[in-house]
């Protein structure tokens, strides 16, 4: 009956609806019938059809911001940070509706490390738990080989283990500690708040178990940390950081001189790495977000803490009989009122008992803060 109803319709305009319900053997009734149903389907459809045309939209424009790397999970991840309710699934069926796709890193292939010739023992103080819940407690490094047209470039990071934010780098045609070296001093510099000794984790390659590397750990205050001779694992966190720098940035292009790879390196990890990227061991936050809420957790949590609530400085007292001496008067010199009108008779002393101001010295009350977070407080949920 729908094919006859079909028809009519397609040759309304030709012929009248009354001679081709005769023909074909139907109502005219039926006919308007099915076409008031059709309407009603349309209209039920138009709007979960805008819908999905407004999701394709979002999807593909978060897809391109992110230089065509994420995966449905990290789209959605950025949706529901907009405010947008979507479940995974419907996510990941409109990137196949428009051909989209994120990248996965490639399968990793262990590469042998070098080991060097020790004259001092360096334990693993990590033991492959790197995140301690603080930041600025435990740092990662290494270094990887990255090909140019003109020869290798190699990249030198320091990772915090906590954050999973990169502090700082440093780029070469040498391998040589003198890299890890200068990346070292960088993220000494950019974290100036950083303890005092924080734990530096690295393979055991000839560059960090070198004389240099080890009087550059004890003047910058750093505790080394290796793992084992040719266990890449033990260093898996930054060995992840190098699987996405190359499966996500660095193997898409072609680089002709390491002085135009060091400025793609360089631009992707702290314009787009640290600052855009959402990492999923972090909640889908960018690294720089989650150090900013650890802070702010931190800082809460000191206030809350007795020792900076009920914290009270007495203000110094002024010596009674003694007159304050006015801006630009001298030792000695009588005070302004006192030239002019004669001496004056002394203040009346202050009461004993009269209260003191409750106000509390700023300098005092935030070195109470920075006891309280150098000695740690309590987790506070992010």
């Amino acid at each position: 009956m729908s094919e006859k109803y079909t028809l009519m319709q397609a040759e309304k305009a030709r012929y009248p609806i009354a001679r081709m319900a005769r023909l074909l053997k139907v109502s005219t009734s039926g006919y308007y019938a099915w076409v008031a149903a059709q309407q009603r389907d349309r209209d039920h459809l138009l709007p979960s059809l805008r819908a999905r045309r407004r999701l394709d939209e979002a999807v593909r424009r978060i897809w391109v911001d992110s230089r065509s790397t994420y995966g449905y999970l990290r789209v959605c991840a950025q949706l529901r940070r907009e405010g947008v309710v979507v479940d995974r699934k419907t996510v990941a069926a409109s990137m196949r509706r428009q051909g989209l796709a994120g990248i996965s890193p490639r399968r990793f292939r262990p590469v042998t490390t070098i080991p060097g010739t020790r004259t001092h023992s360096i334990p693993d103080r990590v033991k492959r738990h790197w995140d301690t819940g603080q930041v600025d407690r435990v740092w990662v490094t290494g270094i990887t080989y990255l090909r140019t047209r003109a020869g290798w470039v190699y990249l030198c990071a320091i990772k915090d283990a906590c954050s999973r934010k990169v502090i700082a780098t440093a780029m070469s045609t040498t391998m040589t500690t003198d890299l890890v070296e200068e990346a070292l001093r960088r993220a000494r510099i950019l974290r100036p708040n950083a303890p005092r000794k924080v734990i530096i984790h690295s393979d055991r390659g000839t560059q960090f178990t070198s004389e240099q590397m080890y009087e550059c750990c004890r003047e910058l205050h750093l505790d080394q940390s290796m793992g084992r001779t040719g266990v890449c694992w033990d260093n898996a966190m930054i060995e992840s950081q190098w699987s996405v720098l190359k499966a996500e940035f660095y193997d898409r292009y072609e680089w002709d001189t390491p002085q135009q790879a060091i400025q793609g390196v360089e631009e992707w990890i702290y314009d787009f790495y640290n600052t855009k990227r959402l990492n999923s061991a972090i909640g889908y936050q960018t690294p720089v977000e989650f150090e900013a809420q650890h802070a702010a957790a931190l800082t809460r949590a000191a206030w809350t803490n007795p020792t900076v609530r009920n914290l009270r400085v007495t203000p110094r007292r002024r010596r009674a009989g003694r007159p304050a001496r006015a801006h630009g008067e001298a030792h000695g010199q009588l005070p302004a009122r006192e030239r002019a009108t004669g001496p004056q008779p002394p203040p009346k002393p202050r009461p004993l008992n009269d209260r003191p101001s409750t106000r509390p010295r700023a300098h005092a009350l935030g070195a109470a803060v920075e006891d309280v977070l150098i000695a740690g407080s309590p987790p506070v949920p992010l």
